[in-house]
Formats: C-alpha cells, structure tokens, sequence
C-alpha cells in the first residue's frame, strides 16, 4: 500500500490505561501498519493536554472509554468544545469492554468516527483495528497533508 499522507508527524494515538493492552496493541499494530507512528497515552487528561498545545496532530486517536481520572468519553466531550481541536478532525474511535448500551448512547451524540467491542480473541482484535486503519489511511479528511 504506498502512501502519500505523512505518518511520521502525524501519529496513531492510543489512549489506554491498561498495559497488557498497550503491548497488544502495540504488537497488532507493528505487524499490520509498521508505517504508523505509535503514541500511547494512559491518561485522558495528559492527552488532552497535548492535543491543546498544538504539539500533536494525530492521524487518528482511538480511545478506551473506561480509564482512571477523564473516562474517554469526558476527553470527546471536552475536545468537542474546543473549536481549534473540533476543525482539524481528528478521526476518534472508541475501542472498549464491556460496552453499556448508556455509553454507546452517549457517545453517539459526541462526534465520534466508531465504537468497537474490544474482541478477547486476538485474531478478531488485529481484524478489527486492520478494518479501522485501512478505512482511516484511505479515508481524506481536511487536515491531510496530502489534500491540496
């Protein structure tokens, strides 16, 4: 697959408290997208940050719902209301288990791109992120680099 988009200043975010599930993330990601450049974020709130310094322009962020401090859906919330951030649309997928119909309910009024069930089996995991990074590599949004 060549790509013309630039990978290298514009990560993957994953925003995820759990290490086990940072190091299988990691090891899908490496074997189905290498091109990516990978950020890891275990907190909401030190993304955010991130996001709000203008440091980081990601490529896509997908996000656990569940986490310590600012749950996801709290990030979404709060980066839905800050204009900047809003009109770079940035791709935000959620990825978590279990899934609460309330939770999907109230992320489908934020503006959400996707919400998966995390599977436990590791070769329907890899085909889920695979179908998520496929659709959002060839996918042209307008803060792509390569949309003139």
């Amino acid at each position: 697959m060549s790509h013309s988009f630039d990978f290298e200043t514009h990560p993957l975010i994953i925003l995820e408290d759990d290490e086990d599930d940072r190091h299988i993330y990691e090891n899908i990601l490496r074997e189905i997208a290498p091109y990516l450049q990978l950020r890891f974020f275990s907190r909401g709130e030190d993304l955010l940050s991130a996001l709000e310094s203008r440091s980081l322009q990601p490529f896509l962020i997908i996000s656990e719902v569940h986490l310590g401090g600012m749950t996801g859906m709290e990030l979404r919330r709060k980066l839905d209301e800050d204009e900047e951030i809003r009109t770079k649309a940035i791709p935000f997928v959620f990825f978590s288990h279990p899934i609460f119909k309330r939770e999907l309910e109230e992320a489908y009024h934020l503006t959400i791109q996707g919400f998966f069930e995390k599977s436990p089996d590791l070769t329907a995991f890899q085909k889920q992120l695979d179908s998520v990074i496929r659709y959002w590599t060839d996918c042209l949004h307008p803060n792509r680099s390569d949309v003139k």
